[in-house]
């Protein structure tokens, strides 16, 4: 008899452990699923807005068309004109479209950028009518993301060694208040320096111009490779840099109100007291690099640990800032942007 519970005892307990284990694979399982779920139908959804948006610009576009020589107030315009401005007003008008932006001709390509749910999207219409979205960074990206860009470096101060994934970050998101309309990216160091050369520039505007206008024409030192000389379009990648320049003291403000929704003018050269990695700003450190900026005296500005000062004759560190083409395509990975072919 003992025999028999001891064996009906086993059996239960055996029995009660497998519909554990059977409970957990489920919940397991349902997990992954639910997980797979919500992926694939954000995935839907996104798709769906795609084709929503693009239908619709093409209805509005062929309606634009259908109307165009039946518009009596247009003989000051002409045809192109009158195709980008119609279509951005006509776009307006489509629910929960916002902040529609146009440009571009009929005879190469128009250009339409808008809000739709939240969402900044980009399309083209190109000039035999195909409609194309143009994946683009602006608006997904936020100030201080690290952006893969196939520039090494070694810190000049420092001799941190800087790779393609940490050695450069969003300073403008194409979207915050006086934005370049590109997402621009900066070195997280100091990868180079440049002579200020007073007898080569007759003042600090013809310096700061250089810098801004024609960075990739500049010769550059980069100390940690024996002193080596660069042209500055050794930062410019084709395909990928529509133009390289240099950090400017509005693009440090922008950035600082964006990060910490503060107010800085844009001329403000009073000290960052709250340091932040995207700026450099270790006080502990001896540092310098050059601000495109002009300040007192028609005098260069540049940035060190005591804060905004003016033009010395001396070579110092430089910030390049990489405005990104708008039509890239792009993946987040590991928290990281990674910019694809």
């Amino acid at each position: 008899m003992n025999v028999v519970n001891k064996e009906k005892g086993s059996t239960i307990i055996f029995v009660v452990v497998t519909v554990i284990i059977l409970l957990i694979l489920a919940g397991v399982t349902l997990a992954m699923f639910n997980g797979f779920l919500t992926d694939k139908i954000e995935t839907v959804s996104t798709k769906t807005d795609e084709a929503f948006l693009k239908e619709n610009i093409e209805m509005t576009f062929m309606a634009i068309k259908a109307s165009y020589l039946d518009d009596k107030e247009i003989t000051s315009m002409s045809e192109s004109e009158y195709f980008v401005q119609e279509l951005g007003k006509s776009l307006e008008n489509v629910k929960d479209i916002r902040e529609v932006e146009t440009s571009g001709s009929l005879d190469k390509s128009i250009e339409i950028s808008l809000m739709y749910h939240n969402q900044k999207y980009h399309f083209e219409i190109l000039a035999n009518g195909e409609i194309n979205l143009i994946n683009s960074l602006i608006g997904k990206v936020k100030i201080g993301d690290y952006i893969e860009y196939p520039v090494e470096y070694v810190d000049l101060y420092s001799g941190t060694e800087y790779t393609s994934t940490n050695g450069w970050r969003v300073i403008d998101d194409g979207v915050m208040e006086g934005t370049s309309g590109f997402v621009k990216i900066i070195s997280t160091g100091i990868p180079v320096k440049w002579y200020y050369d007073k007898t080569k520039y007759l003042n600090g505007q013809e310096a700061v111009d250089s810098l801004i206008n024609h960075f990739e024409d500049n010769i550059l030192i980069n100390e940690s490779a024996d002193g080596e000389e660069i042209k500055g379009d050794y930062f410019k990648v084709h395909k990928i840099a529509n133009k390289v320049t240099t950090l400017s003291l509005s693009d440090l403000n922008k950035a600082y109100n964006a990060l910490y929704n503060t107010n800085r003018k844009l001329d403000d050269i009073s000290t960052i007291e709250d340091s932040y990695e995207l700026f450099d700003l270790k006080y502990s450190q001896t540092f310098y690099y050059w601000l495109a900026t002009i300040g007192d005296n028609n005098k260069m500005c540049y940035l060190s640990n005591k804060g905004i000062q003016y033009e010395i004759d001396f070579r110092m560190g430089i910030r390049p800032v990489i405005y990104l083409e708008n039509n890239l395509n792009y993946k987040l990975e590991n928290n990281i942007w990674k910019i694809t072919d």
